[in-house]
């Protein structure tokens, strides 16, 4: 090893200025040269390792951001389709209920419109005396049910018929509208309620749509929904109709104003 070195030192003293050869023969260097000639040679490796330890940590950077931004745009989706299905529920809900009101307005207005046209028919045969103090149950009991047509089962004529007619007059004075039924006061109040339950899960469809959508748009997030095809959600707008106020005319007739 000992010749081996003279032999390098005669090189570098024969050659060294000429091809400006840099190396020095061991016993010229001190301690902590040749530790530095030795990080030196280290020093490819460690940049290649370090390369490879930036590019591993890079790419769990990545797949950790993936997955939350993942999760992230999930929870947000699942919420606005949330509240988009439980507005279709409360619109299915009031779609029954108005079937159920307008059958029972139906069967209410038949029974309605068959009592004043006795009232107005026994009014013209017998006069208004002796018509007061009669209960509406009472009358009720002697007239027919909702949904059963046909004239009120009145004879015309004896002690019998006189307190009917008696107690149909007074009915009908006492209680000019004959007072809307409980099923359809429960109907209407079931609409309302729903009317309002349905306004506030609107509300709450467009405020989780409005977090999908700042999800969505912000940095970096923006990135991560272009990449698993999240896209953009609308948010409920009232229609044509509801956004201009239109008041009724009294004078307009039904079908024009339905057909408006």
């Amino acid at each position: 090893m000992a010749r081996r070195n003279d032999f390098t030192e005669m090189i570098v003293r024969a050659y060294g200025e000429r091809y400006a050869l840099v190396a020095e023969p061991d016993r010229y260097r001190t301690a902590g040269q040749r530790v530095r000639d030795y990080l030196n040679g280290l020093l490819p490796v460690i940049l290649l390792m370090r390369f490879k330890l930036l590019a591993a940590s890079a790419v769990l950077i990545m797949a950790v951001a993936s997955i939350y931004y993942f999760n992230q745009l999930v929870n947000a989706s699942h919420a606005v389709h949330r509240s988009e299905a439980q507005v279709d529920v409360l619109m299915q809900r009031r779609s029954d209920l108005t079937v159920n009101l307008a059958v029972a307005v139906l069967d209410y207005s038949m029974y309605e419109r068959q009592v004043f046209a006795e009232v107005v028919r026994l009014r013209a045969m017998f006069g208004q005396d002796d018509v007061r103090g009669i209960r509406l149950d009472e009358l009720l009991s002697l007239n027919r049910r909702p949904g059963q047509p046909g004239p009120l089962p009145l004879a015309l004529g004896g002690p019998s018929a006189s307190a009917s007619l008696a107690g149909l007059l007074a009915v009908a004075e006492q209680y000019p509208d004959l007072k809307l039924s409980l099923t359809f006061q429960s109907l209407m109040a079931a609409i309302v309620e729903v009317e309002k339950d349905l306004a506030a899960e609107r509300l709450k469809y467009n405020e989780d749509v409005m977090a999908y959508m700042e999800f969505v748009r912000r940095f970096p997030s923006r990135i991560f929904a272009m990449i698993f095809g999240f896209t953009d959600q609308g948010y409920f707008i009232a229609d044509e109709h509801a956004q201009r106020f239109v008041p009724i005319d009294a004078s307009t007739p039904r079908e024009e104003r339905s057909s408006e």
